[in-house]
């Protein structure tokens, strides 16, 4: 029950960065945040879905549900919904959320086609079909080759980065990478390195604040 007390239910499963607010790019005006979704039963919660509605995807961020009701397979049932939601929003992509191969309650989300699993080392998609047999052999595996990995050349363009800082979502500039802090650059230069290309289409989360905090107690 400590594990289970509202704080770190708000912490967990209610605090977000994102900020409500319209798709101007939608013809139905879509609100874009972080939500619960409620499935009842004869007026019941049975199940509760925690969405991030983005321009692109609906992301399945987390479930949960009432086990006296575990026999209905919620969670494929509550995938199919939040499939056909994506359809309603008219989003492109719907990301599942990790998928751990050894774990039998995360099985359900290899069923789906077509799917693909994103590579933890290359940030590259591969279609899942591909990437169960080597996950049967072993509990972790990049999908790709090592020597694709170190010949791969790198294209990114940081000019096209994001940061989420103080609240909103701001394109890079070299004033703005100048003015952050010692730590955050060194982050920075690793997630470079990490995600190359794909940090175009991604964007990072910072936090100054805490940051400066850190560096005054040091002094």
């Amino acid at each position: 029950e400590d594990e289970c007390d509202q704080n770190t239910y708000r912490r967990f499963l209610c605090a977000s960065p994102l900020k409500y607010q319209h798709d101007a790019s939608s013809k139905d005006d879509v609100l874009m945040g972080a939500f619960h979704q409620h499935y009842l039963l004869d007026g019941k919660i049975i199940a509760v879905g925690v969405l991030d509605i983005l321009p692109d995807c609906v992301s399945s961020v987390y479930l949960y549900y009432d086990p006296d009701y575990s026999h209905l397979s919620l969670g494929t049932y509550t995938a199919i919904r939040e499939l056909q939601l994506c359809g309603v929003l008219g989003r492109k992509h719907y990301y599942m959320g990790f998928y751990i191969h050894s774990c039998h309650k995360m099985r359900y989300k290899g069923k789906y086609y077509p799917s693909e699993l994103l590579s933890p080392t290359s940030f590259a998609w591969h279609p899942i079909e591909k990437c169960l047999p080597f996950l049967d052999q072993h509990k972790f595996h990049t999908f790709e080759k090592d020597a694709e990995l170190m010949t791969r050349k790198k294209t990114l363009d940081v000019t096209e980065v994001k940061f989420f800082l103080f609240g909103a979502i701001r394109p890079y500039s070299p004033g703005l990478a100048e003015s952050l802090s010692r730590k955050s650059k060194a982050m920075l230069a690793a997630y470079y390195e990490v995600c190359d290309k794909n940090a175009e289409n991604m964007v990072v989360v910072l936090n100054e604040d805490e940051e400066e905090e850190e560096s005054s107690d040091d002094e």
